[in-house]
């Protein structure tokens, strides 16, 4: 889908459409990162609510990691409410860290989130992404 947005810029809105439309949340998930880069600002928020619609909180939290960098400031407040949302503490602290280059002033509670992972190998996977932003 990605190749093809490329390739055809006006049909972005029936690409955005066509990924929503998908039903298994992982792979819905995969078609809106792949779309992140390539959206106008005028559908960022129609992709951002796809992507908050996501109940699996780690397909969700990789879909708005996504969309982290391409958002304007005015989403970034929102799409960080939802990063606070999710609960799975891998999940949780990958949304927070992907924020943090937009917003700065996050870095600590992504640390903390990171810190705060009980499995050993999450938690430092989590930490090294965040090593650069510090």
């Amino acid at each position: 889908m990605s190749a093809l947005a490329d390739k055809l810029p006006d049909i972005l809105p029936e690409a955005l459409a066509a990924a929503r439309a998908i039903q298994h949340e992982y792979s819905r998930a995969e078609a809106l990162s792949a779309l992140a880069d390539k959206l106008p600002p005028e559908l960022l928020l129609e992709a951002l609510a796809a992507a908050r619609a996501i109940q699996d909180e780690d397909h969700r939290a990789y879909a708005l990691s996504a969309f982290a960098e391409k958002l304007p400031p005015e989403l970034l407040l929102e799409t960080l409410v939802a990063a606070r949302a999710i609960l799975y503490e891998d999940s949780h602290a990958e949304a927070l860290s992907a924020l943090a280059d937009k917003l700065p002033d996050i870095l600590p509670e992504a640390l903390a989130a990171a810190k705060a992972i009980q499995d050993e190998y999450s938690r430092v996977i989590a930490l090294s992404a965040l090593a650069d932003k510090l």
